[in-house]
């Protein structure tokens, strides 16, 4: 790749980091707002949010750069954010998981990947919607630092919820949960 290509590929990937640390920056306002119903993290669904939550007939699912995309402009021209839009960006597959930790490798944006991360746990952590599966079958994607963190979140999760966890657990694609079968055992007797 020539220099002029690099300096373009570079000056998208700030212009995508720029996004993203909008888009943090609105879920950490809603998420540090007191405990109140708010239709914004509420909604299952709205005509802003219609890419992520909603597959059209005919139409090509979004990719995940394109989810996280929708959600940054969504935020960038003061649209609702629902929870469905944050349970769309948990990485499902490898290619996910290093788009979404590639966030850590900027100190301007590591500190929203945090806010965003503690989002995810949370609501996995409440079993709201989703969450609570799909952080379960994340743990065939971490690694290295981010590997000790979320198996401590795990252990948190289970000890606060295990009859929950343990249900979904046994309904989960044993290949999908290798990795935390010894933990699942410790528990979930």
């Amino acid at each position: 790749m020539d220099k002029a290509a690099q300096d373009l590929n570079y000056q998208s990937m700030l212009n995508i980091n720029f996004k993203l640390t909008i888009f943090l920056l609105s879920i950490f306002s809603l998420v540090c707002q007191p405990q109140k119903s708010d239709s914004r993290l509420t909604k299952y669904s709205d005509h802003s949010d219609s890419l992520i939550v909603k597959s059209y007939s005919g139409e090509t699912p979004p990719t995940y750069l394109q989810k996280l995309t929708k959600v940054v402009d969504s935020i960038s021209s003061h649209a609702n954010i629902s929870v469905r839009s944050i349970e769309a960006i948990i990485p499902a597959t490898g290619e996910e998981m290093l788009e979404y930790y590639n966030l850590t490798f900027n100190d301007s944006t590591y500190k929203y990947f945090s806010i965003i991360d503690s989002v995810i746990v949370k609501n996995a952590a409440d079993n709201k919607y989703g969450f609570l599966p799909k952080y379960l079958m994340l743990n065939q994607f971490v690694d290295g630092e981010y590997a000790d963190g979320y198996f401590d979140n795990l252990e948190n999760i289970i000890i606060r919820n295990k009859k929950n966890v343990c249900r979904i657990y046994s309904n989960l694609p044993i290949e999908k949960v290798k990795r935390i079968q010894n933990l699942m055992r410790k528990y979930c007797k």
